[in-house]
């Protein structure tokens, strides 16, 4: 019986403890996505308030995960996370036409009478910072190095310093 009780103590105690926790990871996340919204916004204002025309914008740089996509429409910037919840927020200038920039996107603004237009989108398969990188060597002769080997243009065994697959000097 009184294992039982214990038992039952235990799960009343953890439910207590994990339903404030959890609600204060939610709330962590959306003002997150909040922020990430905001930052959006500020990019956009600071480069209508610049001197420059054109300003290129790679969705990896401002979206917080490949499932974020950003949305623009007149005044209105909108985050939309994986879920389907959506985070808005003002700019200061008016986008001239709506805009969708997904995570993969790299976009050339213009800054117009009008307001921001689209000169040139280009999509992606991958960005830089989340392409898988081969971490050996094609002959496998590099296990063990810190940084990924790349393909040598020659067939010569190479001597490994600890710091890269490629030989120092000319």
């Amino acid at each position: 019986m009184s294992r039982m009780t214990v038992i039952v103590c235990g799960v009343l105690i953890m439910a207590a403890v994990l339903a404030p926790v959890s609600q204060l990871f939610e709330e962590r996340a959306d003002t997150g996505m909040a922020d990430a919204a905001d930052q959006a916004a500020a990019t956009l204002d600071r480069f209508w308030d610049s001197e420059a025309d054109v300003m290129t914008l790679r969705g990896c740089d401002i979206l917080p995960n490949p499932d974020c996509h950003l949305d623009l429409s007149g005044h209105t910037l909108m985050l939309v996370d994986g879920n389907g919840r959506s985070y808005r927020t003002a700019v200061a200038h008016p986008a001239a036409v709506e805009l969708t920039i997904a995570y993969s996107d790299q976009l050339a603004l213009v800054r117009s009478d009008a307001g921001l237009t689209l000169s040139d989108r280009r999509t992606s398969r991958r960005s830089s910072s989340a392409r898988r990188r081969n971490v050996r060597c094609p002959r496998d002769c590099c296990i063990g190095t810190p940084t990924p080997a790349r393909s040598l243009r020659g067939h010569e065994r190479h001597e490994m310093d600890g710091r890269s697959a490629y030989r120092s000097g000319p």
